[in-house]
């Protein structure tokens, strides 16, 4: 485990305010959290650290994109220049939290030929901290996020940026997470307290590692929610979530 996320009733807030926790309050447990969880990142390997960096988590509304953001606040502390990537192409949330209105622009455009890389490159309110938004829902994801253009990409970017940290969709057996966990450093697990199911953790483990991805951890989110304690693993049942993208889903 990567580490714990606390809870705390003073972060009923949007997701946006959220998103930028790390900068508006980096004195918060939730900006320590982060602290540590980088430094443990980068004890990991110490003799190549990771650099692509991939989010993901087992079921939806986890906080896996608040904190990709977070994670990308802390990273600019140390003076890197920062690429934030949404490659959820089935339900984006990431370009609502920077207050992009339109989505037209964006990842799948680039992968889908029609736009260049220049035109879907967002810089953000941060200095040296650069966003590309998902664009329009393609009807085809995976085959887009598995294209050599994407892996092209990646490896590009990583020539030009310190850091590429990847949002993506909640595993849910998506192939394209498998796909990205091939093409990224290291995968993260994001989990919240007692709402993530022990059967799909170790499904994606054993999933991920098939297919050479490197697995990180797990980072644990939303930690002593309801006085829960610390024990982050519940009984939620996996199997009502296979519905993420392709239809209506209760927050």
């Amino acid at each position: 485990m990567l580490g714990l996320i606390p809870f705390s009733d003073n972060d009923q807030s949007d997701d946006r305010e959220l998103a930028f926790k790390f900068y508006n309050d980096p004195k918060s447990p939730l900006a320590e959290a982060i602290r540590t969880t980088m430094f443990s990142i980068e004890l990991s390997s110490s003799e190549t650290p990771p650099r692509t960096i991939m989010l993901t988590s087992v079921l939806p509304n986890v906080g896996k994109s608040t904190l990709s953001c977070n994670f990308c606040l802390s990273l600019l502390t140390s003076k890197a220049k920062v690429l934030l990537i949404d490659t959820d192409l089935r339900k984006p949330t990431l370009h609502e939290i920077f207050a992009i209105k339109d989505n037209t622009r964006g990842l799948s455009s680039f992968l889908a030929g029609t736009l260049t890389l220049q035109e879907v490159l967002r810089k953000t309110q941060f200095e040296n901290l650069f966003f590309i938004p998902s664009g329009p829902i393609p009807p085809n994801p995976a085959e887009l996020l598995a294209s050599s253009r994407m892996r092209n990409f990646i490896a590009t970017a990583a020539k030009n940026f310190d850091y590429i940290i990847i949002d993506t969709p909640p595993f849910h057996g998506f192939a394209e997470i498998l796909i990205l966990s091939n093409m990224v450093d290291g995968v993260i697990l994001v989990g919240e307290l007692n709402n993530t199911p022990r059967e799909g953790v170790e499904y994606f483990r054993k999933a991920v590692t098939n297919v050479g991805g490197r697995i990180l951890g797990v980072l644990v989110n939303k930690a002593g929610k309801g006085g829960k304690g610390y024990r982050y693993y519940g009984s939620y049942k996996y199997q009502n979530y296979y519905t993420y993208g392709y239809g209506p889903q209760e927050k």
